[in-house]
């Protein structure tokens, strides 16, 4: 009995570390990785025997596999034309950005394996989240930008100086990554707060959301705008939208006839809030300019590279050279699409690996979440919604490199999992 009231609070222990490396992870990211792959490794050593278990692990193991035979042979036999522009050792640096991950799909999920633990996740996903929209909020309006370190030098906040046509980008080294950040976040804040229990927790509420689209919107991230209705129609229902539209044309037109001169004065204003260079992004895009879209180019060019050596990629951070070497006409670093990517540095059977499994835990999830009534539970529906955000918008653009984001991802597809999970237990009881 004293054994196992010893295990209980030695298994809390690990829970709140998780939760602290949750919180920490958006504004101190160095400790909150430190902590949660500290909690990872805690999982993986006292579960070593269960660990290879589950066959939702297989897409995991061969993605490893083939990522580590195409990085072999790509250091051992890549054109000796690649070899001289090349550094060897970042393809094995590359390989960070994907094994510990692959990995971390199985050890989070020991910490996300009830709904009150995903609550908790939620929450202080959240609570760690409310200082990326102070720092925005001090860098759009009051142009503050530091840097500010503390720990001698160990943590230091550092925000850009939003130039011409940027967005806001808080403590993020850019604009997109902040959108993502926010995009991926906005579901579970959905979740938590829509439903408030008493009036001080309405205007308390409101003020977060509020505040929230508004800084979103800021980053000038056309993927995050696309994520902030996709969380809306998921997560509160189709059905919200018609009615947030139709709210907004009554507000207006009533707006325009009972105060006319101050809802002249609030558009105005309003207008100058929503950034030009936003709008423009918008504008821009049609069917008829397509091919001057820079990301078509791009495309192209990655399609014709992924032919060129399409079982075993280039290598990890070969697309910038390569793409010079094409006579590509854009600034790129990156394929912008997270599937290319993966074909271009390990192969198109590593990419397709990964694009079946992302299919196949979406497309479950959603059956387990949105077609059963007894687990259409609304935080249920934020975990969904978050995933489907990081999946449809990896297709035209890449933020995964950004350490945050990517631990976030993977933490929400274990958790996903672990709804799968829970949802089969319970269909087989009430067999």
């Amino acid at each position: 009995m004293l054994s196992t009231i010893k295990n209980l609070k030695f298994t809390n222990i690990w829970q709140n570390f998780f939760y602290l490396g949750i919180f920490l992870l958006p504004t101190a990211s160095f400790f909150g990785t430190l902590i949660l792959l500290s909690c990872l490794i805690q999982k993986i050593i006292i579960n070593k025997k269960s660990f290879f278990k589950d066959s939702w692990n297989i897409p995991m193991y061969l993605m490893i596999f083939f990522i580590l035979s195409s990085t072999l042979t790509n250091y051992l036999f890549l054109p000796k034309l690649l070899n001289n522009v090349l550094e060897p050792g970042l393809m094995w640096l590359g390989l960070i950005n994907w094994i510990p991950f692959l990995i971390s799909f199985r050890g989070f999920q020991y910490y996300l394996n009830s709904f009150e633990k995903r609550i908790n996740f939620s929450k202080y996903l959240l609570s760690g989240t409310i200082p990326i929209l102070i720092t925005g909020i001090s860098q759009y309006w009051f142009k503050i930008y530091g840097p500010f370190s503390t720990l001698k030098g160990m943590l230091i906040w550092y925000q850009r100086e939003i130039g011409p046509g940027d967005g806001l980008t808080s403590i993020f080294s850019n604009q997109n990554y902040a959108g993502m950040w926010l995009a991926l976040v906005w579901p579970f804040c959905l979740g938590l707060l829509i439903r408030p229990k008493n009036i001080f927790k309405f205007f308390l509420n409101l003020s977060i959301l509020t505040t929230f689209s508004l800084i979103l919107i800021l980053t000038n991230s056309r993927n995050a705008i696309i994520g902030y209705f996709t969380a809306i129609t998921f997560v509160l229902g189709y059905k919200s939208i018609i009615i947030i539209a139709v709210l907004i044309m009554i507000s207006l037109i009533l707006g325009n006839l009972i105060f006319p001169l101050l809802f002249k004065d609030f558009m105005d204003y309003f207008k100058k809030l929503i950034p030009k260079n936003f709008i423009n992004k918008f504008n821009k895009f049609g069917i008829n300019n397509l091919t001057e879209y820079p990301r078509i180019e791009i495309w192209s060019k990655t399609l014709k590279l992924i032919l060129e050596r399409p079982i075993f990629g280039w290598g990890a951070a070969s697309f910038p050279v390569l793409y010079l070497i094409k006579e590509g006409i854009n600034n790129a670093q990156h394929t912008h699409n997270l599937f290319f990517e993966l074909s271009i540095n390990f192969g198109v059977i590593t990419a397709l690996i990964f694009l079946g499994f992302l299919s196949a835990i979406l497309i479950t999830s959603y059956k387990s979440i949105f077609l059963d009534k007894n687990n259409n539970k609304i935080l249920n529906r934020a975990w969904f919604t978050s995933a489907f955000i990081f999946f449809i918008t990896s297709l035209n653009d890449i933020t995964y490199f950004d350490l945050r984001i990517s631990i976030t991802f993977w933490i929400i597809l274990s958790g996903l999992r672990c709804i799968i999970f829970e949802n089969s237990i319970l269909k087989k009881n009430l067999l």
